[in-house]
């Protein structure tokens, strides 16, 4: 199911409605980070069912491919992220979850995945530490959510849509 630029206008205009809030860091990160949606369970609204379904599909396709795996799965969170010009989401991730994901609504700065087993001290330059993806327009990066992530600073306005992902097994187990 392919997303029309009149739907995904509508979900980035829903996100940027929603109450918005900077999430706490340290002083400095605090003044560079982007906002977020206050409500963490975003796809569970009506107005974003379909956006949730192509997601969990993507998702549990992920899943096969990738890991062999044929769970169900269940969106435990979702929200909206809104980086504003000049300002960034901080290096972060994300427990309590299996697979998390970026959906984006907009070109810009770019998201970097960091490489957990690359000794930092002994790396030369820092393109090894990471992988770069540069966001565009109903992009859908999934990765495990135990993966240290970042954006560079924006030069515009940025919306994007995260969520994270828990497994469940036939019994209805995490």
């Amino acid at each position: 199911s392919e997303i029309s630029d009149k739907d995904l206008n509508f979900y980035k205009n829903s996100i940027l409605n929603e109450s918005l809030s900077i999430p706490y860091f340290d002083d400095k990160e605090s003044k560079e980070h982007g906002k977020y949606t206050d409500n963490i369970q975003i796809l569970n609204q009506e107005k974003f069912k379909s956006l949730k379904n192509i997601i969990k599909l993507k998702v549990k396709n992920y899943l096969k491919e990738i890991y062999k795996l044929e769970y169900s799965i269940d969106i435990i969170n979702s929200w909206g992220n809104v980086t504003s010009k000049s300002k960034k989401i901080v290096k972060h991730h994300h427990m309590n979850s299996f697979i998390s994901g970026c959906f984006y609504f907009d070109y810009d700065s770019k998201f970097n995945l960091y490489n957990p087993y690359i000794d930092q001290w002994m790396v030369d330059f820092e393109s090894q530490n990471k992988f770069v993806i540069s966001p565009s327009p109903k992009l859908l990066v999934l990765f495990p959510s135990w993966i240290s992530h970042d954006s560079d600073i924006s030069n515009n306005e940025r919306v994007s849509l995260a969520f994270d992902v828990i497994l469940r097994d036939k019994n209805n187990n995490v």
